[in-house]
């Protein structure tokens, strides 16, 4: 990480981020005798004893990011700022899927699954601020910004159901705000107000599907 000295006309910082994680996971999930028996009835071929379905996968995550941050003083009434940031994140899944009865279909049972995937993804996120200080005003800032962000995709954990991907997409975002900031009575009271709009694409949810739980890409989302 990098900064200038400061109280200049122009400050600014700068630097660089690295994150690594592994994760060993072990999961479990399956179906007791009663509902084995309830599943044969529609699935002849899978009349059995009880199902049991076991994941075992090792996840990586590898980020690396350059960002940088900048504040322009115009005058003392009016600042403004700006910020960049580049991602590049890879993500793995290397493991297996196996189930007790592979004659019932997923996600219930199913066969024996070999996983090794991987995904990556770079992005450019930024945002830009404006600032204004009301000569009449001592403590009062009113500010607006835009801004744009993303989270990267990932895998679903468990077995998904027949035609639902393993994995997800990225979602990203784009951000509009405006608002004050302000203290009184010699800073004894702070009043402060936000207003914001934030429109998401390819929105990471996690849904339901009557089995199991997975996270999927909705459409669009405003909050």
């Amino acid at each position: 990480h990098y900064t200038s000295p400061g109280y200049d006309a122009f400050d600014y910082q700068a630097g660089l981020y690295f994150y690594y994680q592994t994760q060993d996971t072990l999961d479990r999930n399956g179906y007791e005798d009663e509902w084995a028996e309830a599943f044969s009835r529609l699935f002849p071929a899978g009349a059995g004893p009880a199902v049991t379905n076991i994941g075992d996968n090792t996840h990586e995550t590898f980020s690396y990011a350059a960002y940088g941050h900048g504040t322009w003083r115009i005058s003392d009434a009016w600042q403004m700022q700006g910020g960049l940031r580049v991602t590049h994140e890879k993500k793995t899944r290397v493991g297996t899927q196996m189930s007790t009865n592979s004659a019932l279909p997923p996600p219930v049972g199913g066969p024996d699954v070999v996983k090794d995937e991987e995904r990556s993804v770079t992005n450019i996120s930024g945002r830009v601020t404006l600032q204004y200080y009301p000569p009449v005003l001592e403590n009062f800032m009113v500010y607006s910004s835009v801004a744009n962000g993303f989270k990267s995709g990932g895998f679903n954990q468990l077995r998904t159901d027949a035609g639902v991907p393993s994995e997800f997409g990225d979602e990203s975002s784009l951000t509009g705000e405006i608002g004050i900031r302000s203290t009184w009575f010699d800073r004894k009271v702070v009043v402060n107000l936000t207003g914001f709009y934030t429109d998401y694409d390819d929105f990471q949810t996690q849904t339901f599907d009557g089995t199991t739980i997975n996270v999927r890409n909705a459409a669009s989302l405003q909050s």
